[in-house]
């Protein structure tokens, strides 16, 4: 991959304020061992999942924001982007590679200067949420495998606007 030096030097800068990190440092990562495979089956489908770090019952998944680390800007991305599904999948994975209550845990870096750092461990409720919408996917994909359409309905449908719509307008003006 060609990165430009502003980045490269931008990729350095994180990378530094990740290892300086007191809490990441007590995570005892080894930067030289990340992205271990793991691979097993889910609800009779193959799956494999590429964690960042995984070692002694610990999962750590490194992540880089624009939208902040702090607790509510993370769960949002948690969310939105459905890292708890994909914690789900790695901490399943790990189990079933000998693991049998695997911790997981998020570093949160932000993309930009100052390139500030937080750590979080994924609590019980997120991995359980993780695993509905795991359950929900892994269900969709089945569906799909099968041949039969998903989501959209194959009609002509009226689009009802919802009650915020239009409020910024006057119709009279037209």
């Amino acid at each position: 991959m060609i990165v430009s030096e502003d980045e490269y030097n931008r990729a350095c800068k994180a990378v530094k304020a990740i290892k300086d990190h007191l809490a990441v440092q007590c995570l005892c990562l080894s930067l030289l061992e990340a992205d271990k495979p793991l691979f097993g089956e889910i609800e009779g489908v193959q799956v494999k999942g590429l964690p960042d770090w995984w070692f002694d019952g610990t999962i750590i998944d490194l992540k880089t924001t624009a939208s902040g680390i702090d607790a509510n800007s993370f769960a949002k991305n948690v969310d939105a982007y459905c890292y708890d599904l994909q914690a789900a999948v790695y901490c399943e994975l790990a189990r079933q590679a000998g693991d049998a209550n695997p911790t997981f845990f998020w570093i949160a870096c932000e993309s930009e200067s100052p390139h500030d750092v937080a750590v979080y461990k994924a609590t019980d409720r997120i991995l359980e949420v993780g695993k509905a919408k795991l359950k929900k996917a892994l269900e969709n994909f089945k569906i799909g495998q099968s041949g039969q359409m998903l989501g959209i309905s194959q009609h002509i449908n009226e689009l009802e606007m919802p009650p915020w719509y239009g409020k910024a307008f006057q119709l009279d003006e037209f």
